[in-house]
């Protein structure tokens, strides 16, 4: 008579308790790092976005603003000309004043073609801030959005209103001679809702005539 032995492979349930009590943790870890990790990632390529677009919008105004013509320069009165007695109401265009802060400007710029004794101008051209419904300028984010003061940067000539820039919080200008100094501020959001804003001051030479 043979007797067979049959070694039976496997864990036990005190081993699996075992592993599992040292896996899990491991097995969380590893799915939280990587979750961090690409949610960093994201992050830092919507940054990378925000402020790419930026540079375009900037690189934009520039394209309208440096044919202008300084001589033909208005600007949107504020409280402080009002206050001075330069305007009658705020928002009305006048001539600018130096060094002075503006949300918008409106110039001729050289049209390219020539007359007898100097090159054409365009009709006038306004670069403003026009905020969207529900949000006024008073650095707050009247809509609930998570964006403050937000609107587009939009070009009117001739009747003709025209998007040229969105998701845009802050954006205004200031002269002083033939240098034109401009703030722009543009915020959006990530996929997971967070607001990314992008700030900065160039300065253009509008031309002298």
């Amino acid at each position: 008579m043979s007797t067979h032995t049959r070694n039976h492979a496997g864990f036990t349930m005190i081993e699996l308790v075992i592993v599992l009590t040292v896996a899990l943790p491991m097995v969380f870890a590893i799915t939280r790092t990587t979750t961090v990790v690409n949610r960093t990632v994201d992050t830092n390529v919507s940054a990378a976005e925000t402020v790419g677009y930026l540079r375009r919008a900037s690189r934009r105004i520039a394209e309208f603003v440096r044919p202008g013509k300084l001589s033909t320069v208005m600007v949107p009165a504020i409280k402080d000309d009002v206050d001075a007695a330069r305007a009658t109401s705020i928002g009305e265009w006048i001539a600018p004043t130096d060094l002075v802060w503006r949300p918008g400007i409106e110039f001729k710029s050289a049209s390219g073609l020539l007359s007898i004794n100097a090159s054409l101008s365009t009709l006038p051209r306004r670069l403003v801030h026009s905020l969207e419904s529900g949000e006024l300028p008073n650095d707050l984010d009247d809509d609930g959005d998570g964006l403050v003061d937000e609107g587009t940067i939009a070009l009117r000539e001739n009747g003709v209103t025209l998007s040229l820039i969105r998701n845009v919080e802050k954006f205004s200008l200031s002269l002083e001679g033939r240098l034109l100094r401009m703030r722009l501020r543009i915020a959006r959001k990530d996929g997971e809702g967070r607001v990314l804003r992008s700030f900065l001051e160039q300065t253009f030479y509008m031309r002298n005539n």
